[in-house]
Parts: structure tokens; sequence; C-alpha cells
């Protein structure tokens, strides 16, 4: 009789070891489904977040192209502005050239004007003296003639 109550313990214990075996199957099932959706769940997320990134990345690049292409636009109104500051700087070089060239000239003129009044005078004078000459010179040969 000892061996059926042995028997039925170690059925009842096999029952029981079933019963948690099954229960923990379950359980693990259960767990493995939440972490199958959590890991579904995160995939997305990561998708989305790749998306969400190569757009920005995309929106990145166009920006610093069209960043760049302004720049490039700004370095050639620099040149140009450079361009146009070196040549008004050689424009006022050469007007200032051409005005001490005028100064000079002017200066030069007025100082052979000067220096020619006196000459001019003395030339006058004695274009003067010359035609009293010869009108005296014409009235003695008129004088002598009638004599």
């Amino acid at each position: 009789m000892w061996w059926q109550w042995g028997l039925l313990l170690c059925m009842l214990a096999f029952l029981l070891f079933l019963f948690f075996a099954v229960r923990l199957i379950q359980t693990a099932t259960e767990v493995l489904k939440r972490s199958e959706m959590k890991l579904e769940f995160m995939q997305e997320q990561v998708r989305r977040t790749t998306e969400e990134s190569e757009r920005l990345v995309k929106v990145s690049t166009e920006v610093m192209e069209d960043v760049q292409k302004k720049l490039g636009t700004v370095d050639f109104w620099f040149a140009a502005a450079n361009e146009t500051g070196e040549a008004v700087d050689r424009m006022s070089r050469s007007v200032k050239a051409v005005s001490l060239a005028v100064e000079d000239t002017v200066s030069e003129a007025r100082r052979a004007v000067l220096n020619n009044r006196d000459t001019a005078k003395d030339l006058v004078e004695l274009m003067t003296a010359g035609l009293h000459l010869w009108h005296r010179l014409k009235a003695s040969k008129s004088n002598q003639s009638k004599e």
C-alpha cells in the first residue's frame, strides 16, 4: 500500500509539474509576443527616424548647396567691387596726373605771359619808334625832293 501512496504522490507531483510547465510555457509565449510587439514598434520607430534623418540630410544638403551658390555670388560681387575700387583708384590717379599737368601748363603759360609782357612792350615801343623814323625819313625825302 505504501507503493500505491508513493505512486499517487508521484503522479500528483508529475501533474503539478505539468501544470507549472504549461503555465511557464504560456507565460513565456506571452512575454515573447510582447517582446515581438515591442521589437516591431521599435523597428517602426527606427524606420521613421531613419526616414526623417534622410529627409533632414537631403534638406541640409540642398540648403548647403544653396548657401554655397549664394556665397559664390557674393564672392563675385566682392571681386567686382574690388575691381571697381581699383578702377576708381586708377581713374583718380589719372585725374590727379591730368590736373597736375594742366596746373603746370597754366603756371608755365602765366610765367611765359609775364616774361613776354615786357618783351611785347619793348617790341611795341620799337615798332612805334621805327614808324616814327620811317615817317620822318619819308618826310625828309619829300622835303629834299621839293628843294
